[in-house]
């Protein structure tokens, strides 16, 4: 229930729930006024979202959605997440959930991406996500969301964006609606 559809115009991406009234997904494919799709078992409940801001830096688009009421996921730090556990993509591209089973290949440092955006650090999968992916999470073999996948940071290469990179700008993108960068 944490994993939502996020309407474009001719295909869907994926967003993850932040709080009852807040989504989170992959800044490049989110239109300014969208629609996320709440449900299970392939019946989509619509609900109107607004973008409050996003960061492309990042890849990071944080949406309102306006009646709230949603399942917010459980999030983790990468701790002990170390290359070779197993974890799962989300996504929800159109009515139902779908997973990819990866195991993790790079733990990286810091990255600073072309858009001038910094993450913490972070994590790549064995390979490529799935269509329709970007904006969803990467869960560990618990269930809780490690990062948000994105395919636009680095060229070629798909990252889950680490969860504290995702507190950070959150919390930028509620207070500015955007990243002040220096």
């Amino acid at each position: 229930p944490s994993t939502v559809h996020v309407s474009r115009r001719h295909s869907g991406g994926s967003g993850i729930v932040w709080s009852a009234d807040l989504v989170i997904s992959a800044s490049f494919h989110t239109p300014d006024r969208t629609q996320v799709g709440v449900g299970m078992d392939g019946d989509l409940d619509l609900r109107d979202a607004e973008v409050i801001g996003r960061d492309p830096g990042t890849d990071l688009a944080l949406l309102r959605v306006a009646s709230g009421g949603l399942t917010p996921a459980t999030f983790r730090d990468l701790g002990e997440l170390a290359v070779g556990n197993l974890a799962l993509a989300i996504g929800r591209p159109g009515r139902t959930v779908r997973a990819s089973l990866r195991a993790i290949g790079v733990l990286g440092p810091e990255l600073r991406t072309h858009h001038h955006g910094k993450l913490d650090r972070y994590v790549e999968s064995d390979r490529q996500i799935p269509r329709g992916f970007a904006g969803g999470p990467l869960v560990d073999g618990e269930g809780a969301v490690i990062g948000m996948n994105t395919r636009t940071l680095l060229r070629g290469t798909d990252l889950a964006v680490p969860t504290l990179t995702l507190r950070r700008v959150i919390a930028e993108l509620e207070a500015h609606g955007g990243v002040r960068r220096g």
